[in-house]
């Protein structure tokens, strides 16, 4: 069947892009956006608002968000790699919110004065999956960034604007991009982790996120997440119950030796959250995994860990239906931090303008809400990367 997506103006989804890109850029921007869509997808999306990325590397991309309607339906962001546009990352997902959205969204909640502040147009790119806004306070005109792991912090860093100024609001006809074969994506391989498939949920998949553990032990920390997701999917964890959450979350906290970090200390002294949020390591998070599996009677359960891991590797792990727990570097305050997520699936995609082939690993992140999305592993720059694959048995 055909699958036919358009641009359409609505009064509700204006197009923010930037003043300084031409009409042909902004064309080959939103036609690579929409057939991305097209062959990742059957359902019927538009184009909603495009913002620009700084970023230390000087590269060229753009956030784009998804739409059903009225319905917000994920993301796409991308680069500029020579004469191509390739998607760096996406996610599409019925309610997913586009990257600028869920930022907004996060500083509102944050400020207690929301009318004494502004909100800069355009995205900065921290690190990989790691994303702010800058914020303005009006009186006394400082500015701070907040950042999609829910950190904030005075600006730093020196970011290149690539040619393009803060975005203007244009409006864009209706345009169809779908017989224009010349700049497809050809997806020529899938494979999915079997036993994370639950046909039964919005996102098709098993997934844990913070506002589960939050609501139910008032806990979040992405290594025990990232447990919980792994027991959610070999079947040890019920998410809709309550009593057997706070148990086997608890438990998995108390395992991997996670410790609630400085900041939440300091939140919660101030009443600003009644939130623990922890932390813990790579190791940690493997050797509390495989204690709390031998306790369960998995006492053989082979885990086998892998320092950035080659696309091949990954493969092979998810092929053999092998659950992978995922750590990359992050950067808080110009301080290395770390994040954990789990990996679900992987495709290839294939550039027929070009002939290039890029890899893209699915993941869930448990930071976010209940949806995966794709990150081009092909390009991705982690400060450093470990995975773990785990042989429940």
């Amino acid at each position: 069947m055909k699958k036919i997506l358009v641009l359409i103006f609505c009064s509700f989804n204006i197009l923010l892009v930037s003043n300084k890109v031409c009409a042909i850029e902004r064309d080959e921007i939103l036609r690579e956006a929409v057939l991305w869509a097209e062959e990742t997808t059957d359902i019927q999306l538009q184009v909603g608002d495009v913002y620009p990325i700084k970023n230390e590397m000087n590269r060229e991309e753009y956030a784009i968000s998804y739409y059903c309607g009225a319905m917000p339906y994920g993301y796409i962001v991308l680069e500029k790699i020579g004469e191509d546009w390739v998607a760096r990352e996406f996610s599409i997902s019925k309610g997913c919110e586009g990257i600028y959205t869920n930022l907004v969204e996060s500083v509102q909640q944050e400020e207690e004065n929301v009318k004494d502040i502004s909100i800069e147009t355009e995205l900065y790119e921290i690190e990989p999956m790691q994303y702010a806004v800058k914020v303005k306070n009006k009186k006394d005109k400082n500015c701070k960034m907040y950042d999609s792991y829910g950190n904030s912090y005075m600006e730093t860093g020196v970011y290149q604007s690539n040619g393009y100024d803060s975005a203007e609001e244009i409006f864009l006809t209706e345009k169809n991009f779908s017989d224009n074969k010349k700049y497809k994506e050809e997806i020529n391989e899938r494979i999915i982790l079997k036993k994370a498939k639950d046909a039964s949920t919005k996102s098709g998949y098993k997934l844990i996120d913070r506002t589960d553990s939050q609501g139910y032990v008032k806990k979040y920390a992405c290594g025990v997440t990232a447990m919980a997701e792994l027991c959610h999917i070999e079947g040890l964890l019920k998410r809709n119950n309550k009593k057997d959450f706070a148990d086997t979350y608890n438990t998995l906290w108390k395992y991997a030796k996670t410790k609630e970090t400085k900041e939440s200390k300091k939140d919660r002294a101030n009443k600003r959250t009644d939130i623990i949020y922890g932390e813990n390591t790579h190791g940690n998070v493997v050797k509390g995994l495989k204690k709390y599996l031998k306790e369960k009677g998995y006492k053989n359960t082979i885990a086998k860990t892998k320092s950035n891991p080659s696309t091949a590797w990954i493969k092979d792990k998810l092929l053999y239906n092998r659950p992978i727990v995922f750590s990359y570097g992050i950067k808080v305050k110009k301080e290395y931090s770390g994040h954990v997520i789990n990996i679900l699936g992987y495709k290839r995609a294939k550039k027929m303008s070009s002939g290039n082939t890029y890899n893209y690993l699915m993941v869930h992140d448990g930071w976010n809400h209940e949806s995966v999305r794709y990150i081009n592993y092909t390009t991705v720059d982690f400060i450093d990367a470990q995975a773990t694959y785990f042989w429940v048995k």
